[in-house]
């Protein structure tokens, strides 16, 4: 899976194995993170965006910015 992957969530506990097993399986892929605050590391490739998920202004900017090609929902 080449392209870009956002995931809402992925600073948490779950969304943060799940960003780790993404960045080593798909390492050509390009990801953001999109949750309430920043994770502590990020794989490289992938960024992040700070907005709380019911902000629909900042999480249709983060969506508009990145352009995902697939979204994991957390």
């Amino acid at each position: 899976m080449d392209g870009r992957i956002l995931v809402t969530g992925g600073s948490g506990f779950v969304g943060s194995h799940l960003v780790r097993a993404l960045s080593r399986r798909h390492p050509a892929a390009t990801g953001t993170i999109l949750g309430e605050s920043a994770p502590a590391e990020l794989p490289a490739g992938w960024t992040s965006s700070v907005a709380n998920i019911l902000d629909g202004d900042k999480v249709g900017a983060a969506i508009a910015s990145f352009r995902p090609e697939r979204i994991v929902h957390l």
